[in-house]
């Protein structure tokens, strides 16, 4: 028979606090910018930059709702747009998306070599007690 695994706790991963973040694909900057119209009750946004907050609006303030629209009629209505989009629409999404990836990857580059030389200065410990 094979042990309950019931009782034991399971040991979650945690993501290194120093690691970069993963990059937002089109359809997530296109997400950010038609859920931010949609709030504020605005224009289409054309540009997945529009943010006047720049880097520092990925943090959250709060998460008081605004009463506006429900998450699964928001996500509905954005993926229905999204999937109507034409391509001339979505390029700038798509374009950002490639830089993003791009920056991501050089990060995570050297993120990983940072890894490595940390590993290779560790000194070593002996359980010969």
């Amino acid at each position: 028979t094979t042990p309950s695994t019931s009782g034991a706790k399971k040991r979650s991963w945690k993501k290194p606090a120093d690691k970069p973040k993963r990059p937002l694909s089109a359809y997530n900057l296109f997400f950010k910018a038609e859920r931010a119209r949609l709030i504020s009750g605005g224009t289409p946004s054309s540009s997945p930059t529009d943010d006047p907050n720049g880097a520092d609006a990925n943090k959250r303030k709060h998460r008081k709702s605004h009463g506006k629209i429900g998450f699964a009629a928001l996500a509905q209505n954005i993926a229905g747009k999204w999937k109507t989009l034409s391509a001339k629409d979505r390029r700038p999404f798509e374009e950002k998306a490639a830089v993003e990836k791009a920056r991501y990857r050089k990060e995570l580059e050297v993120w990983q070599r940072v890894q490595k030389e940390k590993k290779l200065n560790e000194p070593i410990t002996s359980n010969d007690g």
